[in-house]
């Protein structure tokens, strides 16, 4: 698991020139517990030296800055920091970041995050990577000591990582790291036997050589048993859809043996057959502008990602937590809860491949500070998402969306 570092010119300029951004101090870091899906976000805190009497102490006392790492091969794609004194702002930003993730945050050393920082830079190097906007706000942590061991490195990773409690949940998480082509990561979950060659067992991973880092759409799990033998059918995009299945053995909660039995091209109508799934709309009239509609408006809303788009703006909820992973039948979009919409001419739309959770958005609206401002609509019921056809359309209204599909 170690990597080359090769020599990194840091270029001068803001904050690069000290080795603490705007005089502060170190004071806290933590990372996501989500390295196992393929992503850690970090935080580092910086803090004004208590002792400061220089004319900087009418500047924020704070300074956070958020990195998102992928290890699927876009290496460092985002990097943010607050440095103000409205806590609602600097939690939406962090909300922007971690959002989606369904993890806990983990603490984390300084080292330990100068570390994730460093690994991430050289890989975005190496690769021909740009680095986020403004490198300099960052670039002086590459002064820092960010130095561990193989087994350090591997240790923290572990840390970033959910504690694996049933067969399922492990047989989920290691196809998605081997569809991903991140054998490191899925070098994680194997058993002792592998403690001290994981750059063999890595090798080994390889099993499908002739396509690129693909997603786990859908992994279905049979257990044989107690034995420790299970069979795995995924179906996954890597520049087109197949159908792969897998035999895995486990001792405990690890993985021993991995072995590729067959692997079929899907057309994209077949894929479409194997992945379709239920989705359940309801419509609203919001006699307001969609920037009315904050986070604050619903409790749910706190982990919600949130875009602008088809003149309007989307909030895609998540649930709590990656439970969806510890299932026998796997679905990447698993993780969402309710997807709602609010478009410029009062159109809000909330849907949901469970009827359950659109009741509970349902009656989240009407215990609403906005509720007087939300008159409901009709209500739909599809074999197949729509939603996300009718966002990347250029109709106006969701009912001329839905009667265009009716006549194909």
């Amino acid at each position: 698991m170690s990597e080359q570092r090769p020599y990194l010119q840091v270029i001068p300029g803001g904050l690069a020139e000290t080795t603490e951004p705007g005089r502060r101090h170190f004071s806290e870091a933590w990372a996501t517990s989500s390295r196992l899906m393929g992503v850690v976000v970090s935080c580092i805190r910086w803090s004004r030296k208590e002792d400061d009497t220089s004319d900087a102490v009418s500047e924020p006392e704070d300074l956070w800055q958020y990195f998102y790492y992928d290890f699927e091969g876009d290496g460092l794609t985002r990097c943010e920091q607050y440095e103000g004194e409205d806590g609602e702002e600097r939690r939406d930003l962090e909300l922007s970041f971690i959002g989606g993730l369904g993890s806990r945050k983990v603490p984390i050393s300084q080292k330990q995050a100068v570390y994730l920082l460093q690994r991430f830079v050289w890989y975005n190097r190496n690769n021909g990577l740009e680095l986020p906007d403004n490198p300099s706000s960052y670039l002086f942590l590459m002064d820092m000591d960010g130095s561990l061991t193989a087994e350090e490195a591997r240790q923290l990773m572990l840390h970033c990582s959910e504690t694996i409690t049933t067969r399922n949940m492990l047989a989920n998480y290691f196809v998605m790291r081997l569809t991903g082509r991140d054998y490191e990561g899925a070098s994680l979950l194997l058993s002792e036997e592998y403690a001290y060659d994981y750059p063999s067992a890595m090798a080994q991973m390889d099993i499908l050589p002739d396509l690129p880092a693909g997603t786990l759409y859908r992994n279905r799990v049979r257990l044989q048993g107690t034995s420790g033998l299970c069979s795995c059918e995924a179906v996954i995009d890597a520049d087109g859809y197949y159908i792969i299945v897998l035999e895995l053995t486990f001792d405990g909660l690890s993985v021993q043996s991995w072995n590729l039995v067959s692997r079929l091209a899907l057309t994209y109508v077949e894929a479409h057959m194997n992945l379709s799934r239920p989705e359940y709309v309801a419509q609203y009239v919001f006699s307001g502008e969609p920037e009315d509609f904050q986070r604050s408006a619903l409790p749910v809303l706190r982990r919600a990602m949130v875009t602008e788009e088809h003149d309007g703006r989307t909030f895609v909820i998540y649930n709590k937590d990656n439970s969806h992973v510890d299932s026998s039948l796997y679905l990447l979009h698993g993780d969402v809860f309710c997807v709602i919409h609010i478009g410029d001419s009062g159109e809000m739309l909330a849907a949901s491949s469970s009827a359950e959770n659109l009741r509970r958005i349902e009656l989240d609206l009407w215990l609403c500070p906005l509720r007087d401002r939300i008159v409901i609509g009709n209500s739909y019921e599809f074999n197949e998402p729509v939603l996300i056809h009718y966002l990347n359309s250029d109709f106006p209204e969701f009912s001329e969306f839905v009667d265009a599909i009716k006549l194909e």
